[in-house]
């Protein structure tokens, strides 16, 4: 009996695992492009291979968070750490491959980074860390039951090819004290591989690179991160295009009625009653004659009697109904996916003020600052990890690892010109002595220890001035040094 319960949690494993598969794989092809197309069968090939036509509304909704989730810079009490930390940043070039992880997360609700030291053949000393961006279609994080919080292995599989030309399948099992690695040699013509194709191979221990097949992990974290889009009581993430899905199927089955409302528009839909029924094309596919409904085709009825031949035309159907339906779900897109609809469409053709932007954008950057905590915890458990590993190999000195935290580029469309009134006002606040220069700094975005650093600088300018004018004789006592 507990066989046939493990073999059934197993299977059920693994179909919830191509069911997430599937939903990625859903994902990448809508942002792509390449949606669902909702036609009769026997407008479909019409619709694909003549019109060729998809309005793709997946991609702004996934780019417009994207391209507000900008990092500077990281923060860090300690300076040494942070220096450390700044260069590890700059040599991995995070600063694109970041947005790497956030366009994946946002557009399949996950994505991951694998962080390990780099050791030169033979040496046991690192001689640079490096971050990995991870596709999700490659990786299965598994938590405990009853903390979505707390990885207890993370399982990555994926194909690679050997030096022979060969595809090679890897499963590699990360835990927190060490890293199980496996192979098999896959047929020669196989080049992708579902779950299920992963579940039925022999694996074998991988050592084919040099290195034990089992690697220790003395960090006593598993060197994954996860970044998921949407927190919730789910162990994954879900994607910014998950309500677009159908709205997107939608529109584009009103855009083929627009096609073809627009086809019928040019050439009208003619008939001629009184021909022989012999004349009557044949329709390939089920042999019969019969009319077809195609632009610039002629209807032919048989007469009927002595019927006269006539001649004539069908009024072809009026567009801006279907217009008017596509703006309305347009609508529906922006609501469900909190995207403001001049990113969409700007059907209007004007840009707005950036006053009447940040009304327009606030769901967007609602959304954009939700991310910025959730990635960002993801960040700081990834810079975590770097400390802990150089603090192990020496580069930095042992202890408590020190807290860091991300600088992120202000997301608002404020523009220039309301930049410039905002700077103007503040300055004329301060020269009234509405606020202190001090209060004026911090508004600016100075940190204290650049306020300090210019209050003493302003003070130094100022005795030297002082100086320059009372003679050399001056000098600015200090208390208690007896000096008048």
């Amino acid at each position: 009996m507990a066989d046939v319960i493990e073999s059934s949690f197993a299977r059920w494993l693994l179909d919830e695992e191509e069911a997430r598969m599937q939903y990625y794989q859903k994902c990448q092809k809508y942002y792509d492009g390449l949606h669902l197309i909702m036609a009769p069968d026997k407008y479909l090939d019409m619709v694909r291979h003549l019109y060729g036509i998809r309005i793709n509304y997946c991609d702004p909704i996934i780019e417009a968070p994207v391209a507000r989730l900008s990092i500077e810079g990281l923060s860090c009490d300690d300076p040494k750490t942070l220096d450390s930390l700044t260069k590890i940043w700059k040599y991995n070039r995070m600063d694109a491959k970041a947005i790497k992880i956030h366009r994946n997360a946002i557009k399949k609700g996950d994505a991951f980074a694998q962080v390990w030291p780099h050791f030169p053949t033979g040496s046991t000393v690192p001689d640079r860390y490096e971050i990995k961006f991870l596709t999700p279609d490659i990786v299965l994080p598994i938590y405990e039951s009853d903390d979505s919080e707390s990885l207890t292995m993370v399982r990555k599989q994926w194909v690679s090819f050997n030096a022979d030309g060969l595809p090679m399948a890897h499963k590699w099992l990360f835990y927190a004290d060490r890293i199980e690695r496996y192979y098999y040699l896959l047929n020669r013509n196989i080049t992708s591989m579902t779950i299920q194709d992963y579940s039925r191979l022999t694996w074998l221990p991988d050592e084919t690179d040099g290195f034990p097949a089992v690697l220790e992990n003395p960090y006593g974290f598993i060197p994954i991160i996860h970044f998921r889009n949407k927190e919730d009581d789910s162990p994954f993430g879900t994607s910014e295009l998950h309500n677009a899905f159908s709205i997107q199927d939608g529109i584009n089955k009103l855009v083929v009625d627009l096609m073809r409302t627009a086809d019928f528009q040019a050439f009208k839909q003619r008939y001629v009653i009184g021909v022989d029924e012999e004349e009557l094309p044949i329709n390939p596919d089920t042999g019969q004659r019969e009319l077809r409904s195609n632009p610039g085709d002629v209807w032919r009825f048989p007469a009927a009697g002595d019927m006269d031949v006539q001649v004539g035309e069908l009024e072809s159907a009026d567009p801006s109904g279907i217009l008017a339906s596509i703006d309305k779900l347009v609508d529906h897109l922006s609501a469900v996916t909190r995207t403001p609809k001049s990113t969409l469409q700007d059907s209007e053709g004007t840009a707005a003020s950036g006053f009447a932007m940040a009304k327009v954008e606030a769901p967007l950057l609602d959304k954009v600052s939700e991310k910025q905590i959730s990635f960002g915890n993801s960040y700081e458990d990834l810079n975590k990890l770097l400390i802990i590993m150089q603090q192990y190999h020496g580069d930095l000195p042992k202890g408590e690892p020190p807290e860091t935290s991300l600088n992120w580029k202000e997301s608002t469309s404020e523009s220039a010109q309301e930049k410039l009134y905002d700077a103007q006002r503040k300055q004329i606040l301060k020269q009234n002595s509405v606020i202190s220069a001090k209060q004026w700094a911090i508004e600016e975005g100075y940190t204290d220890d650049e306020i300090a650093a210019m209050q003493k600088d302003i003070q130094s300018e100022s005795e030297a001035e002082t100086a320059g004018i009372v003679g050399p004789g001056f000098s600015n006592p200090t208390p208690g040094s007896g000096t008048m």
